[in-house]
């Protein structure tokens, strides 16, 4: 039970709408890079994906074939990302404990979301990457954590032999290990270069039915079925964007397989904890449909300009795939008059007891959660108020105060 201790009267279980929810959209893009810069030069891969990166505006970039050493990572960030899409953006920690000839990365919009930690899924083949982000909301100074989610970058075993789909089911059964490993429940995606044919492929299926059920992960715009060389699943396609093999050491033969994917689990899919897919948001960065066997930008690409269509082209023989997730926002209060003290609360995060200080000691105050549930709801009486958290689930919550002839105010709380 969770107890007011001093000055409080409790109303439970009433469900409310916070009026000053808003939403916000993150756009995540995932791109195998062709081996970044591969043999062409920098410069010319830098312009082609400065005009992509235009056209996708994303807050956060996944990428393959990142050529090692770390330098390319910091020359992809500030020649080609921030001149576009601003300074905010920073880069994840550079991992490859296999010493691969090709490496994982994240990339991401500080101003939108943050890096909380990432960790290597352990892989024979290559590191599979595993990076905790929180949505960079407003209000964050005033309660250091927001929603939560996991992106998950891999690039999987390539090749058609029978080996390379038993390594590609070796390292996707890591993942679904490691998953039923975290919290549950949680928001976790996984994207990248899977280098599959065929939804029936055991790599995929790992995924599909990976175990406790929160972790299972789903394709968002659901479209199993035998995929390469498949005239039926032309919209879909995501290599080759060329039909003749280029210096730069990519593929040929037009487009006919679907290599690249966003996977999501349920709590993203269902938005169950404040963030999740946006309906209809997915698409393959360029893909008309109407590719099979052709080129990105021959003929006459339908759906982006011949710009666009250029660029995608030269930059990979991958085209990128992009989803939406929208979030809620709750925007803290920063309008307050010069003379009224602002709440306060300690400690945030919080496990069991927390102590609010309320310099009016009059007013209304609501724990809320983020899908506008309130949990507590209560008259203030006292200047300082302690209260017993215990039960509360584990979880991010709006504090909010209303006090007498002042502008309310919000806290944004994290219970653990």
């Amino acid at each position: 039970m969770m107890n007011f201790i001093l000055g409080l009267s409790i109303v439970l279980g009433v469900t409310a709408t916070l009026s000053a929810q808003t939403t916000d959209t993150l756009r995540v893009m995932q791109y195998n890079l062709l081996q970044y810069p591969s043999s062409s030069t920098a410069t010319i891969k830098h312009s082609y994906l400065s005009v992509i990166l235009g056209y996708v505006k994303p807050d956060i970039i996944g990428v393959n074939e990142l050529n090692p050493p770390v330098g390319n990572a910091d020359n992809l960030l500030n020649s080609a990302i921030r001149p576009v899409l601003g300074n905010s953006w920073k880069r994840a920690a550079f991992t490859n404990s296999t010493n691969s000839p090709v490496a994982n990365m994240l990339f991401y919009d500080s101003s939108k979301v943050e890096l909380r930690g990432q960790e290597i899924v352990s892989s024979v083949v290559r590191d599979i990457n595993a990076y905790h982000l929180y949505y960079n909301g407003p209000g964050l100074a005033q309660a250091p954590d927001t929603t939560r989610f996991t992106v998950i970058v891999c690039h999987l075993k390539a090749g058609s032999a029978s080996q390379d789909s038993i390594d590609r089911a070796g390292m996707t059964q890591g993942v679904a290990t490691w998953l039923s490993q975290q919290p549950i429940p949680g928001n976790y995606m996984m994207m990248g270069d899977f280098n599959i044919y065929s939804s029936q492929e055991g790599c995929y299926q790992n995924l599909l039915n990976a175990t406790p059920a929160g972790i299972t992960l789903y394709d968002p715009i659901s479209s199993p079925g035998n995929w390469a060389s498949n005239s039926n699943f032309a919209a879909l396609h995501t290599q080759s964007t060329r039909v003749n093999t280029e210096t730069d050491g990519g593929s040929g033969g037009g487009m006919d397989d679907r290599l690249d994917h966003i996977l999501i689990n349920a709590s993203l899919r269902d938005k169950t904890q404040s963030i999740g897919y946006r309906s209809g948001s997915f698409r393959a960065i360029g893909q008309d449909g109407q590719r099979y066997n052709q080129a990105i930008n021959s003929p006459t690409n339908t759906i982006v300009s011949s710009a666009v269509a250029n660029a995608l082209y030269g930059m990979s023989d991958h085209l990128p795939v992009s989803l939406d997730l929208i979030i809620d926002s709750y925007p803290l209060s920063n309008d307050l008059s010069a003379d009224q003290e602002k709440i306060s609360v300690t400690p945030n995060p919080v496990e069991d007891f927390l102590s609010v200080q309320i310099p009016q000691g009059k007013g209304d105050m609501q724990i809320i959660d983020l899908q506008g549930k309130v949990w507590m709801s209560s008259i203030v009486t006292s200047t300082k108020i302690n209260l017993e958290l215990s039960s509360l689930p584990a979880g991010v919550y709006i504090l909010k105060y209303s006090g007498e002839s002042q502008t309310p105010q919000a806290i944004r709380l994290i219970k653990l």
